[in-house]
Formats: structure tokens, C-alpha cells, sequence
């Protein structure tokens, strides 16, 4: 009898520790963040609290270990009894992102089920990455992240546009149609929502945008966007690089919004062979190969300064099939030389 009262005791044991509480903690917000990671770590076994689906997906990040950050649920939706979808933040390669995953309850405990925003997620990676954001040594810092909204999911001072090769986000939501009026309606209905926070909050708001486009991109449709952004009231667009010390931007004007102290001095016209770099007060014209580009932006610059005058503006036209990384190579000389230039840019027909 005591053997079998043994036996029987043993045997609820095992079924309690087969059955019992799961690894880990157990309330949805920091479950979440532990399975993730667990997700990450675990390569070889799949545990058992991730699906079978949410397994496959996290190989995009696993394959990214090395330039992830850890992962913070910013937000969390309650959409039944059992199931949750949360905001996820983290990092790429120090690039603040988010992206949302899908929590169900399984016999008792909370278990990843999907990563939702895989395609966003792996083109985060390739911005973030080599064939990504341009480089520049070194310039402004950058510190809000790819979300367009904050910590506390508000919207970000700059209205964060991503020019992909397939799509366009305006503050991280897709727009339909690529053309002028869907464009200009998504940032204004930006500036719009910024501007409403800021009266509640008794601040002012300068409109102004951020622009996160690949090196590979051509300026056809980052002139537009500029220009729309412009016409909607934009005084300043942030061109998103990387950099040394980590991410960074350079500044851009709009020709609408220019101060009327600091007139066009200088333009800087591009072609497939070099630049030609014109003081427009004196109709002097450089051509300049793209090594021999800082010397000829340093005597265009500083003319105009030694003339007495404390800030200077300067154009940049370059052809709508020119690559992106010639834009940024332009600007990143410039402020190098004069950090307060005030630069527009057109496209050149």
C-alpha cells in the first residue's frame, strides 16, 4: 500500500512538472519581451512557447543578432480574453525601430504566435545596413530613432518619411499612390496632428520633415517630396545618414521658406562627369571633378563671407536620374566647410 500511495505521488509529480508553469515570467508585457529574446538565443531548438510561425519569422532578426538592441513592449492591445498585440521597440546597428508581435494564451501561458511587420522589419535591416543610409564622418547627431513616434508613442518633432523602392511611408503608415496630392495630404495631415500637440501642450512647432532614403535611390523623387514638403510649410528637411558615432543628419532648406536676408549666392550643378559650381553674383562658373569638389565649394563659400556677409545660401541642382549619394556628398562638403550655409536644392531638367 505505501508503495503504490508512492507511486502515485511520484507520478503526479511528473505530470505537475510536465504541465506546470512555463519558463520565464508570466505577465504579457514582460513574457513578451523574454520569449523574443528567447527566440533570438534559442537557433537550434524551437521552445515551446513560440510557434511554429513566429519560429520562421524571427530568422530575420536571428540572422541580425549582432546589430540588434534589446527589445522594450512600448504598447500593448488588448484584442480578446487571450490574445495581445504588442508595439515592440528595439535597435538596429543603434537605429531606433518598432514592430508589432501577436500574443495568444495556451493552456495557461502567454506564447508568441507572429511577428507582423516582417517586411518592415527586413527593410529596416537593409537601411540600416551596408547598402543602406549614406555614411558621413561625422555631422549632427540623430536620436529619433526610424518609428517617427517616441517612447511614449507620440509623434516624433519631424515628420519621418522613407522613400523605399517599393513603397512610401509617411510616420511609418504606407500611402496607396505615390503621386503629389496623396504625398502632400499625408504630410500635412502630419504637421496637422504635431501642431494640435503642441498648442495642447502650450509650444510652438516648425514644420519640418526627416528623409531616411538608401544611397542606391535616385534624387528624382527625393527633390519632390522636398518640394511638396515645402509647399506644405516645411522649413527644413533632415537628410538621415549614418555615421562614425552613430546616426546622424544633415540639413537641407526649402526655397519657399527662404529668409529674405540670405539670398542664392552660389549654385552647385551636377552631371554624370563631375560638378559646375557657379557664383551667381559674378556669373564665374568651375567645372570641378567630384575629388576636386571642396576646393571649388570652399572658394564659392567663403566669397561671399569675406564680403561682409555672416551667412550664405547656395543651390543644388542635380538631374533626376543622379544618384542620392552625390546629393549627400554635395552637402556634406558644404557643411563641412560653412556649417551655417543655407541649402535648397532643384532638380535639374
Amino acid at each position: 500500500m505505501a508503495k503504490a500511495c508512492a507511486l502515485i505521488a511520484l507520478t503526479v509529480m511528473v505530470i505537475s512538472c510536465d504541465t506546470g508553469t512555463p519558463e520565464g515570467p508570466q505577465g504579457p508585457w514582460p513574457r513578451t519581451e523574454f520569449l523574443l529574446q528567447q527566440g533570438i538565443e534559442s537557433s537550434d531548438e524551437k521552445p515551446d512557447w513560440i510557434s511554429d510561425s513566429a519560429w520562421a519569422d524571427l530568422d530575420v532578426l536571428r540572422a541580425a543578432d549582432s546589430r540588434l538592441g534589446g527589445f522594450h513592449v512600448m504598447q500593448m492591445t488588448l484584442s480578446s480574453d487571450d490574445r495581445r498585440e504588442a508595439t515592440v521597440r528595439t535597435t538596429f546597428d543603434s537605429w531606433t525601430t518598432t514592430f508589432r508581435v501577436l500574443l495568444e494564451r495556451r493552456d495557461g501561458a502567454w506564447s508568441l504566435e507572429a511577428i507582423q511587420d516582417l517586411p518592415n522589419i527586413k527593410y529596416q535591416l537593409q537601411l540600416t545596413g551596408s547598402d543602406g543610409l549614406p555614411f558621413v564622418n561625422q555631422t549632427t547627431l540623430w536620436n529619433e530613432g526610424l518609428t517617427g513616434i517616441d517612447s511614449s508613442g507620440r509623434p516624433n518633432t519631424s515628420v519621418l518619411i522613407q522613400i523605399m523602392e517599393d513603397d512610401l511611408k509617411v510616420d511609418g503608415r504606407s500611402l496607396r499612390e505615390r503621386s503629389e496630392k496623396s504625398v502632400r495630404e499625408a504630410i500635412r495631415t502630419a504637421f496637422e496632428e504635431r501642431e494640435k500637440l503642441s498648442a495642447q501642450a502650450k509650444a510652438t512647432y516648425r514644420r519640418h520633415i526627416a528623409l531616411a532614403v538608401p544611397k542606391t535611390a535616385n534624387c528624382g523623387e527625393v527633390i519632390d517630396i522636398i518640394q511638396w514638403a515645402g509647399t506644405e510649410g516645411s522649413a527644413l528637411t533632415q537628410l538621415l545618414v549614418k555615421t562614425e558615432n552613430g546616426p546622424g543628419w544633415l540639413p537641407l532648406g526649402h526655397t519657399q521658406k527662404m529668409p529674405g536676408s540670405v539670398p542664392i549666392q552660389s549654385q552647385i550643378s551636377g552631371n554624370n562627369s563631375g560638378f559646375i559650381v557657379t557664383d551667381l553674383s559674378s556669373g564665374r562658373s568651375t567645372f570641378a571633378s567630384t575629388s576636386a569638389l571642396r576646393e571649388a565649394v570652399v572658394k564659392t563659400i567663403r566669397t561671399p563671407l569675406n564680403g561682409g556677409r555672416s551667412r550664405v545660401a547656395l543651390r543644388i541642382a542635380l538631374g533626376r536620374t543622379q544618384g542620392y549619394d552625390r546629393l549627400i556628398s554635395v552637402v556634406d562638403h558644404v557643411m563641412q566647410i560653412e556649417p551655417d550655409t543655407v541649402i535648397v536644392i532643384e532638380a535639374l531638367e
